[in-house]
């Protein structure tokens, strides 16, 4: 799903909004919410399935933040899924380089950006 699309009908989106401070500064926590558009496709029992894939996702989301073990084996998973390059199919690569850029020889990091040392 590229950024730019509209959620459509059927979709189930988890949307991350981030707090900032009065100063525009990330506070460092996040609200996770459900934006469930109307469902016209699929069976009492599908949609289920999906609901609780959806709540076990949050539950997931709720434990990285409060279990300390769970937290580092899912960044463990996570960095290997990054290493393998598992995590962003590969073709959309270029589109992601341009999103996060780099200008006049500054890069721009996000959170799972690879580097060597300290960045």
């Amino acid at each position: 799903m590229n950024p730019n699309d509209v959620i459509a009908d059927d979709d189930v989106a988890l949307v991350l909004s981030p707090n900032f401070e009065k100063d525009g500064t990330w506070s460092g926590t996040l609200d996770l919410n459900i934006a469930i558009m109307p469902v016209e496709k699929g069976t009492e029992e599908s949609i289920g399935a999906i609901e609780e894939l959806t709540n076990m996702l949050i539950t997931c989301f709720r434990l990285i933040t409060e279990d300390e073990e769970f937290h580092h084996q899912v960044m463990k998973a996570m960095i290997q899924y990054v290493d393998r390059g598992e995590l962003l199919d590969q073709d959309k690569l270029d589109e992601v380089e341009q999103m996060i850029g780099a200008s006049d020889n500054v890069y721009k990091l996000n959170a799972w950006t690879k580097t060597r040392g300290n960045a």
